[in-house]
């Protein structure tokens, strides 16, 4: 799952969340060398993980996750 761009769209706020047991982790990524929490992506391997990341304008920054 790729996140939109985080510029332009400071505050905005999404969560992501791996509902299933069967597969492989859910891998959120980023665009245009963005990070999340200054990692280029962010893996969700077990069932019912979740993250809730909000946009500072430039970056993604995760403020709750589970």
């Amino acid at each position: 799952m790729t996140l939109p761009s985080a510029t332009g769209i400071a505050g905005r706020q999404y969560t992501i969340k791996k509902f299933d047991a069967v597969g492989g982790a859910v891998t959120v990524a980023t665009t245009s060398s963005q990070t999340i929490d200054g990692a280029t992506t962010y893996s969700l391997a077990s069932q019912y993980n979740s993250i809730t990341v909000v946009s500072s304008g430039n970056n993604w920054f995760i403020i709750g996750k589970v």
